[in-house]
């Protein structure tokens, strides 16, 4: 669930960086929790050995420019 809390800022702030419109209203819609499309008995495979990059938190860029 993190993970998807850094890709979903990541995706906002260039949408905000592109000329959408990002507001706090929009943001309060989303979540970071998955409830679709989850693979209950799929496979998940987890490379234990690969180095994980630091999580470096970033606040989102609303357009008014108010995090």
């Amino acid at each position: 669930m993190l993970h998807n809390v850094i890709d979903v800022t990541e995706v906002l702030n260039a949408m905000t960086a592109e000329g959408y419109e990002v507001t706090s209203a929009l943001v309060g819609r989303l979540s970071p929790y998955l409830t679709e499309h989850i693979r209950r008995f799929g496979q998940y495979v987890l490379d234990m050995e690969m180095p994980l990059e630091p999580l470096v938190p970033k606040p989102v860029l609303f357009t008014n420019g108010s995090p």
